[in-house]
């Protein structure tokens, strides 16, 4: 019953991918043999690079610079516009003509529409502070849960493997040595076996944990820690 379910999710898997990728949905996929590995970074390093990769952060910045422009725009209107031209006309046979030109544009309505027009551009300058400022917070308070999670993940995987699983293995043996020389049970000899797959299921579980941590943190910094595991054969595929 487990097999079929993990076969179902698999199926439902590839399904995912090959829709993400533009493929039939039916498109076989191969396995992997082993499992991807992943580096913890260094949680320092990891915030910085969040801070100045993150795509939506540089949106954010961008709007900021704009909004800044307004607000230099709109003080300029504040101002007379002082305009000026010159031009030169060839008659032929006749003097040729110089003209010159020189104009100045009033801010008429400085009380009314050109201040109105550099309050709203401040204000919306500051909104977008605001949302750069918050999206950081935001943005450092993500990277460090997922770092947390990577770190907790791994931290089982090493209590699982240094201590959990040598003693359940050590238990199997000890349970399998009996069994031969007529000491115990063969129902010891399973559970004891049992014991130790559910112990080898959970530092998978923890591993994966890891790996969903650490690549849920890429696209926030834009950097890559999981490495993909070594692909085999298309399940199903027929031996050669």
């Amino acid at each position: 019953i487990e097999l079929a379910a993990l076969a179902q999710e698999r199926r439902s898997a590839v399904a995912a991918l090959n829709a993400l990728l533009g493929s039939p949905q039916n498109a076989p996929l191969a396995a992997i043999v082993t499992a991807p590995t992943a580096e913890i970074p260094d949680p320092a390093d990891a915030e910085k690079a969040s801070l100045d990769r993150s795509p939506e952060l540089g949106a954010l910045r961008a709007s900021t610079r704009r909004d800044e422009s307004r607000v230099s725009a709109a003080k300029r209107n504040l101002k007379p516009d002082f305009m000026w031209g010159a031009g030169y006309a060839y008659r032929g046979s006749l003097d040729p003509m110089v003209m010159g030109m020189f104009g100045m544009r009033l801010p008429v309505y400085r009380n009314r529409k050109q201040k109105e027009a550099v309050v709203q551009s401040e204000y919306d300058l500051v909104a977008t502070q605001r949302d750069l400022d918050g999206r950081q917070f935001t943005l450092l308070a993500e990277v460090r849960d997922l770092l947390a999670r990577a770190d907790r993940a791994s931290e089982q995987m090493r209590l699982i493997r240094e201590g959990t699983l040598p003693l359940a293995r050590s238990t199997l043996d000890s349970a399998s040595a009996a069994y031969s020389a007529g000491r115990a049970e063969f129902v010891t000899l399973i559970e004891d076996f049992r014991a130790l797959l559910a112990f080898e299921k959970d530092f998978e579980i923890q591993h994966a944990d890891k790996i969903r941590a650490l690549a849920a943190l890429e696209p926030l910094t834009g950097t890559e820690y999981v490495l993909p595991g070594v692909i085999g054969r298309v399940p199903g595929d027929a031996h050669e």
